[in-house]
């Protein structure tokens, strides 16, 4: 964020009842006239279902709890 760069980034994120779910996290910076950072917008999308489908398909079993 530092270098003011669009990112994305998948996570792993423990839900206030305990259970882990994946999440997708992209964010563009909003920029003046002069190139200067003015704010950031941001999403977060759960992409949990995608993860588990994935390893199912790898024959993983990456979900124990």
């Amino acid at each position: 964020m530092a270098a003011g760069k669009p990112f994305e980034y998948e996570l792993r994120s423990r839900r206030a009842d305990g259970q882990y779910r994946w999440f997708l996290s992209r964010a563009v910076p909003l920029r003046d006239e002069l190139g200067d950072i003015v704010k950031w917008y941001g999403t977060m999308t759960d992409i949990d279902d995608r993860k588990r489908a994935e390893m199912l398909l790898a024959g993983e079993d990456g979900f124990s709890r």
